[in-house]
């Protein structure tokens, strides 16, 4: 594929990319410092990740990084020149995650890479939790971790400073406690000694209520304060943040395409330009933490409560995507604070439900393209009266009899929170009051689905265009330099779409990508799993005797010119490994005598037309290789590449393919100390 064109990389420049020293770019401009950090995203723990694919993506190059150990292996740092990369990450355990790096003149800000794990930890499951449940308390649990170091901080402390109850961490970092629902909201105090103390107050607390927190405790002293209340938030109020117009992504973006991931400019002062470091999660992760700091989490406990936070998901996922494709900046997507979406640092059953009963669906246009999706706190007598929500200008007047005499709250445009949950309940929820049912309003109830379409009238509900790769094999698995396999994958897609596949191998475990950009395939896919395949085929050059590994990757033609090139957009990228194993070609034994010394015969015969046969002896096993080279260095053909055990053996060689002349043989013998323990060079004439 287009995305792995092989790139040579130098020693000294691989040690310049692994240990941070600057890197001269090809055009020899001075390169950017990139600096990465791999966290767990449920438990905030540091991770340390099998490899790192770096694809340029304007050059459609490669240049991958493998992790070196250091004293912080959950970081890393390396050097790229001016450009856009995607960088594709992968550890044991955790989904992988493939993540937008723009350089464009000056360091860009330091990235937190959060992986979700495939299975979810013990105590952060719903059967877990909710067996943990009181109706009369809220439940707090989560990790606490070391901020610097990223292990678990064990002996923490975790103070209920209202009513003076506490609890510390385990060996895992692990913590619960409750609070009790008599009070309207909560605080939490953790702390231990050598560390930065963290207050929480505004905690929203109802009955049977959970809250799950990873917490990173900073080395120092002192305390930070962090207000969970909405109400200090401000929810998403902010009324001249962003322009109403234009709402819909233009310049030829594809509709409705559904990226993973996202990145989330943090630390961002009094704007959303001036963020100083980047938090990067999937999508769904952080559409799981937007949504209980936007959305009061107690509204899913109360009858039909959780259509609210449906509707609520989904606008928030809309609102998210938008950003994806419209970008504050070329280093962040979306910010976090009233400019934006709250991005907070905690989840709970009710939002993480409401999340994934909609996974997939967005809001769309007319003509079928995302849009943004705006929605405020309290959208009442914005412009169009009481009882009615809208601006009269940016946004339509509607009638919402469920507010009426409610004081604004926001800038008038599209979805009323507080709305969203009069709607779903059935009652006139009190802001004074919002984790308790009101007196009826007498106006009947709506779903999540009549919640948006009243609120965004002009607006679809829709699948969002997406897909996974989730496995591959190679059919035969067993192949040889010079053959073709077909590569066959698993594509799970959100709706029917058209996406183009690409793929490259290379041996297992290591980076030396090998490019097939012209197998490179067109799909047609249907909703949910299919089975696709392109052909891939095996350069004569190929390494032998061993596995391979196979980096794939699915992309939306946006220009729908049929190829892999830029301007495209990366919808997946997944390395699987050992898919196929490459054979020994043409290699035999010639008898069962062990040789006394190593040698390379010359070949017969010698001139040849078209092939010819190369005898070579080992006296003891070695990783063996015979290639052979052009009068100009270049290395035209692997005859062998692998471990051999003491023998005679012989190979034969077809040159169809090469021009007549003159070519030369090589064979090197490395024991299993690493030393070279043989080799010789022969030449050979390929008459015509």
């Amino acid at each position: 594929m287009r995305c792995t064109t092989k790139r040579t990389v130098n020693l000294l420049a691989l040690v310049a990319i692994l240990w941070g020293t600057p890197l001269w770019s090809d055009e020899g401009g001075i390169t950017q410092p990139v600096s990465l950090r791999f966290l767990d995203s449920a438990t905030g723990m540091a991770i340390i990740p099998q490899g790192i694919t770096l694809l340029d993506y304007e050059n459609r190059q490669t240049l991958s990084i493998n992790p070196v150990e250091t004293s912080a292996p959950d970081r890393m740092s390396f050097w790229v020149a001016d450009g856009n990369y995607i960088a594709t990450v992968q550890s044991d355990g955790y989904q992988p995650m493939n993540v937008r790096v723009n350089v464009a003149g000056e360091t860009p800000p330091a990235m937190s890479i959060f992986l979700d794990p495939l299975e979810t930890p013990a105590e952060l499951t719903d059967a877990y939790l909710d067996a943990l449940r009181k109706d009369d308390a809220t439940l707090v649990t989560g990790f606490i971790s070391d901020a610097e170091s990223g292990f678990p901080l064990v002996g923490a402390q975790i103070i209920n400073p209202l009513d003076g109850t506490e609890t510390t961490t385990n060996s895992t970092g692990y913590f619960r406690i409750y609070l009790d629902n008599a009070r309207e909201s909560g605080s939490l105090r953790v702390e231990k000694n050598g560390y930065i103390s963290q207050e929480y107050t505004g905690i929203e607390l109802w009955p049977r209520g959970d809250w799950q927190y990873p917490i990173r405790l900073r080395p120092g002293t002192g305390s930070d304060a962090i207000n969970e209340s909405k109400a200090e938030r401000g929810t998403g109020t902010c009324a001249d943040c962003e322009p109403a117009e234009p709402v819909v992504a233009e310049g030829g973006l594809p509709p409705l395409l559904l990226s993973l991931t996202i990145r989330v400019g943090r630390n961002c002062g009094g704007g959303p330009t001036s963020c100083t470091s980047v938090d990067v999660l999937s999508l769904e992760t952080y559409c799981k933490r937007v949504l209980v700091s936007e959305w009061f989490s107690c509204w899913g406990s109360l009858p039909n409560g959780l259509n609210s936070m449906q509707a609520g998901a989904i606008a928030i996922r809309t609102y998210a995507a938008w950003h994806m494709y419209n970008s504050i900046s070329g280093s962040y997507d979306i910010c976090d604070n009233t400019f934006c979406q709250f991005l907070g640092n905690s989840q709970t059953s009710n939002g993480n439900f409401s999340v994934d009963a909609t996974a997939g669906r967005i809001l769309r246009n007319a003509i079928g393209q995302v849009v943004r999706a705006e929605y405020a706190a309290e959208n009442n007598n914005k412009g169009c009266g009481n009882g009615f929500t809208g601006t009269g200008s940016s946004w339509p007047c509607i009638s919402d009899p469920v507010c009426i005499n409610q004081s604004p709250n926001g800038h008038g445009r599209g979805m009323c929170q507080w709305g969203s949950a009069r709607w779903a309940n059935g009652t006139a929820i009190s802001t004074s009051s919002p984790c308790n049912a009101g007196p009826t309003h007498g106006n009947g109830t709506k779903n999540w689905e009549e919640i948006l379409n009243h609120y965004y009238p002009d607006y679809e509900i829709g699948y969002a265009v997406g897909a996974e790769l989730t496995s591959a094999q190679g059919l035969p698995s067993n192949v040889s330099p010079g053959e073709t396999t077909q590569l066959i994958f698993a594509l799970e897609a959100l709706s029917p779409s058209e996406f183009l596949l690409g793929a490259s191998i290379a041996p297992s475990g290591s980076f030396d990508w090998i490019d097939d950009p012209d197998n490179d395939v067109l799909l047609s896919l249907n909703s949910g799993t299919n089975a696709v395949g392109r052909d891939f085929d095996i350069p004569a050059t190929v390494t032998v005797g061993g596995s391979y590994d196979v980096l794939a990757a699915v992309w939306f033609d946006s220009d729908e010119n049929g190829v892999i090139n830029t301007g495209d957009l990366q919808v997946h990228g997944m390395r699987f490994e050992n898919v196929l194993t490459m054979n020994v070609t043409g290699l035999t034994p010639v008898n069962d005598l062990l040789p006394g010394s190593f040698e390379l015969g010359q070949n017969f015969p010698n001139p040849f037309n078209p092939t010819t046969t190369i005898q070579f002896s080992l006296p003891s096993a070695g990783w063996t290789t015979l290639k052979i080279f052009d009068t100009l260095g270049r290395n035209v053909a692997v005859l062998t590449a692998a471990q051999l055990s003491a023998g005679n053996y012989a190979v034969n060689w077809d040159a169809s393919a090469l021009p007549a002349g003159v070519y030369y043989y090589r064979m090197t013998v490395t024991g299993s100390e690493g030393t070279t323990s043989f080799s010789d060079s022969k030449r050979l004439i390929l008459a015509r």
